[in-house]
């Protein structure tokens, strides 16, 4: 996707989450439209673990200084297992399969829960017309320092 359309996307994107339970066809359908379907359709079962780790060093020369280093103590690290490609525009990441356009907040990942901060956007996949959109909830379980969350989707807004 070029600039222009990552752009529109976003602003397409934000239209489509103001207040009410309805949403505009024509935004849905050219939001459809801009997204290129991604190639690939990932795993059913989605890891995404996020943990601290060693940080990476950077190592350069400065003049009059010599050998400079730059280190910080822990760093976030991210791992990924069976998550499709994703598109990113704006503040969103864009996942587009036949007949569903996920959407999810840039930074989402750095909220504990996840409430909220998803939703997919359904279409007929042969007239591309909008269906319905859904927004993800969180469910979490606690075991001790283990939190396990599952996300699922509810029914949120109807075609206007």
């Amino acid at each position: 996707m070029d600039l222009a359309s990552r752009l529109r996307s976003s602003a397409l994107v934000d239209g489509l989450t103001l207040d009410g339970d309805t949403f505009p066809v024509e935004a849905a359908q050219e939001l459809i439209s801009l997204v290129p379907v991604s190639p690939g359709i990932g795993f059913p079962f989605q890891l995404d673990t996020l943990y601290q780790g060693s940080s990476s060093a950077a190592e350069g020369s400065a003049v009059g200084v010599g050998t400079v280093s730059l280190s910080s103590e822990n760093e976030e690290k991210r791992w990924s297992f069976g998550s499709p490609p994703t598109w990113r525009c704006g503040l969103y990441k864009l996942r587009h399969r036949p007949g569903r356009l996920e959407i999810e907040q840039l930074f989402a990942a750095t909220f504990e829960d996840q409430t909220g901060r998803a939703f997919a956007l359904h279409y007929d996949r042969h007239t591309g017309r909008p269906i319905r959109m859904k927004l993800q909830v969180e469910e979490a379980l606690h075991l001790g320092p283990v939190r396990l969350g599952l996300a699922r989707l509810r029914p949120w807004k109807r075609p206007a």
